[in-house]
C-alpha cells in the first residue's frame, strides 16, 4: 500500500510532497510533543541530491561547537548512514536524552575530494 501511496504522489511532480511511513510519523509526532533535546541544528532535505543539509546550526549549540556548519551534509549519525533518509529522520537519529552523546558524519561543500569530518556532539 505505502508503494502504491508513493506512486501516486510522485504523479504530482511536487519534490516537497512525501508520504510519511509509520516510522517517520511516529519520530516527527515524537519531536512535535518534546521531551528530548537535539543538537542544535534545523535540516533542509534536498530532494534532487537526497541528502539533508543542515540550514544552520545554533550560535553555542553543541553541533556548533563541534564544528557542524550550514551547508554541511549529514552523512552518518552514530555510525548509520543517512543517504536518502529525510531531514525527521535524521533530526530523530540526533535527538535522544538531554547529555547524551551522538557522532555525526558530514561532508563540506567545499570539500571537493568527498572527505569527511566527524562531529562530536552533546545533546541539550
Amino acid at each position: 500500500v505505502a508503494e502504491a501511496i508513493k506512486t501516486m504522489l510522485s504523479s504530482l511532480g511536487d519534490p516537497y510532497t512525501r508520504f510519511l511511513p509509520r516510522e517517520k510519523f511516529e519520530a516527527l509526532t515524537a519531536y512535535a510533543k518534546g521531551g528530548s533535546a537535539g543538537i542544535g541544528v534545523s535540516l533542509l532535505e534536498n530532494p534532487r541530491t537526497n541528502n539533508v543539509v543542515v540550514m544552520a546550526a545554533t550560535k553555542g549549540g553543541p553541533a556548533a561547537a563541534a564544528g557542524i556548519q550550514a551547508g554541511d551534509v549529514i552523512q552518518e549519525v552514530d555510525g548509520e548512514s543517512m543517504k536518502g533518509a529525510s531531514a525527521e529522520v535524521v533530526a530523530a537519529k540526533c535527538r535522544g536524552e538531554p547529555g547524551g552523546k551522538v557522532q555525526v558524519v558530514i561532508r563540506r561543500g567545499s570539500y571537493l575530494d568527498g572527505s569527511n569530518n566527524n562531529g562530536k556532539a552533546t545533546k541539550e
